[in-house]
C-alpha cells in the first residue's frame, strides 16, 4: 500500500467520521471490490474526541490516528509490531517523491525531444500529452440528485463527485444520526492537511466532500470500490484502545523507507 492510498483511503475515514460525540462513536462497515473478488472486508471504527481508531480483524491490523498528537500508528496484531508517522513525515516523505517523479518527467520529456516525430506522438499518447492538461489541476465538484434510498436502515440522499467529465465518487449520506458536526472542524482540518498527499484529488477533494450533507453511509469510488455502512451507534471507548498495546516492538515504518 503506498502513501498516496494511505491518504486516500485516510480521507475517506475522516470524512466517514466527519459527525461525532463528546462520549463517542462507533461504526463497522464493509467494502467489496472486484479486486477482493469474492471477499468482503469488513472494519470496524472507533471515535473519541482528538482520536480515531480502524481495525480490521481477517487482517490482524489497526490503524490509530492521534489527532491531537499529530501521529497515525500502524499496528500488526500478528506479530506484536508498531511503527509511527507523523505528519510532517508524511508530508515530507510525500514532497520528495513527487520531486523525483518531477525529475523523471524531466529526463524522459528530453529523451523524447530526440524521437523521431512519429514515435514521440506515440510515447506522448501512451503517457498522457501535457497538453491535455493535469488532472489534479481539475476542481472535483458536487452535485446533489434528487435520488433517495434506504440503506443500513437510514434515510440517504445522493450525492455525485466529478472530476471534469469523470464520475469519481459517489456517497449516500443520512442526516438520521444525531450528534452530527459536533467535532466536525477538527476532522476536516486534519482531512484537508491529509488531502494534500493525494496529488490525483487533493484540496479539491477534501472542500468538495465539505458539500456533502450527513453522515456517509455508503461510498462508492468508480466501479472498483464500494464501502457500506452497517452498523452505528453513539458508544464511548476506553483511551487504552488508541494507544499502542504493551509488550508491541517499534518498527521502521515502511510508508517512510526510500
Amino acid at each position: 500500500m503506498t502513501i498516496r492510498t494511505i491518504a486516500t483511503l485516510t480521507l475517506l475515514l475522516l470524512v466517514s467520521a466527519a459527525l461525532s460525540f463528546s462520549q463517542g462513536l462507533y461504526w463497522e462497515s464493509n467494502t467489496t471490490s472486484p479486486m477482493l473478488k469474492e471477499k468482503t472486508l469488513h472494519s470496524t471504527f472507533s471515535y473519541m474526541p482528538g482520536m480515531m481508531r480502524q481495525a480490521s480483524a481477517e487482517n490482524g491490523t489497526a490503524t490509530i490516528f492521534r489527532l491531537d498528537r499529530k501521529v497515525i500508528v500502524s499496528i500488526n496484531e500478528h506479530n506484536k509490531t508498531y511503527s509511527e508517522m507523523t505528519f510532517d513525515e508524511i508530508e515530507s516523505a510525500v514532497r520528495k517523491k513527487g520531486e523525483g517523479i518531477d525529475k523523471q518527467k524531466n529526463i524522459l520529456a528530453e529523451k523524447m525531444k530526440n524521437l523521431p516525430e512519429e514515435k514521440r506522438k506515440m510515447m506522448e499518447k501512451m503517457l498522457g500529452s501535457a497538453s491535455a492538461g493535469d488532472p489534479a489541476e481539475t476542481p472535483v465538484t458536487v452535485t446533489k440528485t434528487a435520488e433517495a434510498k434506504t440503506i443500513s436502515g437510514y434515510a440517504c440522499t445522493q450525492y455525485v463527485l466529478h472530476q471534469g467529465e469523470k464520475t469519481i465518487m459517489t456517497v449516500w449520506a443520512t442526516k438520521d444520526i444525531a450528534g452530527y458536526a459536533a467535532m466536525q472542524k477538527e476532522l476536516q482540518e486534519f482531512g484537508r492537511r491529509m488531502a494534500s498527499l493525494n496529488a490525483a484529488n487533493g484540496k479539491s477533494l477534501a472542500d468538495a466532500m465539505k458539500e456533502v450533507v450527513g453522515f456517509p453511509i455508503m461510498t462508492q469510488i468508480g466501479e472498483t470500490l464500494t464501502t457500506t455502512v452497517i452498523k452505528v451507534e453513539s458508544r464511548p471507548t476506553s483511551h487504552d484502545m488508541f494507544e499502542v498495546p504493551n509488550g508491541y516492538q517499534k518498527t521502521p515504518s515502511p510508508y517512510l523507507q526510500p
